[in-house]
């Protein structure tokens, strides 16, 4: 299968917020045959393509858009290249545009708790049961709790790329990123929501490196919590505990810890996550 790309349809020329001239130059791209395009060929015959004609008007191409379309039983590529003066194409790789697709799971995972959504407390006949309020196997004044199957989002986001792209800097970059949450909103997930757990990936020998980007989810939620009340605002991947202190228990005559604060912490540092905004899933 051979690929062509001919300039179809109107380019045009804008002025940037500084004044500077952009050259967005339009093509599309469609196979000689009847055998369909894969968007991963279809994004590297563009980048080469870029790549060969990288200077316009005497501006630099920076990024590239694909947008798949169709046309009868065929696939084509319409896409288009954007020249500005301070254009990089391949040195900020992250400026290109790929599409990525996303693999999830909702199976769960394993949380300990200190605390019940409700008590039922039974006495033994001669003795009173103490007032735990709600804390979990409570043992000379700690509440060891107890571990429950909770809900749990893992999100993969795959994408290919040319091999040249994947460079020390781009991967370094993803290193920097790994145990960090979104300050930003990212594939409709809320700020504050995803914890990228790193990136995996290898290279095909024909030029195509395929990259998987992991993640995983915990919502934002405003909570009642008691005794400390409604309103209790936590985010995604902040981190909830509760303070006890220990007092006498009037009804039983025992030593038990009574909740007196609770603390909403941060444990992991929260950035930008415009670095993966290059993926448009699909």
């Amino acid at each position: 299968m051979a690929i062509t790309i001919e300039a179809t349809y109107t380019s045009q020329c804008d002025d940037d917020d500084t004044g500077n001239k952009v050259w967005t130059r339009n093509f599309i791209l469609k196979d000689d045959g009847d055998a369909a395009i894969t968007p991963e060929a279809a994004y590297a015959a563009a980048y080469a393509y870029a790549k060969t004609n990288k200077t316009f008007d005497g501006l630099t191409a920076k990024s590239i858009q694909i947008q798949e379309e169709s046309e009868g039983a065929r696939r084509v590529y319409r896409f288009s290249i954007k020249y500005t003066k301070n254009g990089g194409l391949g040195e900020n790789e992250t400026t290109q545009i790929v599409y990525g697709t996303m693999r999830f799971s909702t199976k769960g995972g394993s949380s300990h708790i200190n605390k019940s959504l409700s008590q039922t407390r039974y006495s033994a006949r001669d003795k009173t049961a103490p007032v735990f309020n709600g804390l979990i196997n409570v043992q000379n004044g700690v509440a060891a709790g107890v571990d429950i199957q909770t809900p749990a989002l893992h999100v993969d986001v795959t994408c290919k790329l040319p091999t040249e792209m994947v460079t020390t800097a781009f991967l370094q970059r993803f290193y920097d990123l790994t145990g960090k949450v979104n300050s930003n909103a990212l594939w409709s997930f809320p700020a504050h929501t995803l914890l990228f757990r790193g990136l995996d990936g290898n290279t095909d020998g024909i030029g195509t490196c395929s990259l998987t980007f992991s993640f995983d989810f915990q919502p934002n939620v405003i909570e009642q919590i008691d005794p400390f009340g409604a309103g209790i605002v936590k985010n995604g991947w902040e981190y909830v505990w509760v303070y006890t202190e220990l007092e006498t228990d009037s009804t039983s005559n025992t030593t038990v810890p009574k909740p007196v604060g609770l603390y909403v912490d941060t444990v992991y540092p929260e950035v930008s996550f415009a670095d993966f905004q290059f993926i448009h899933i699909r």
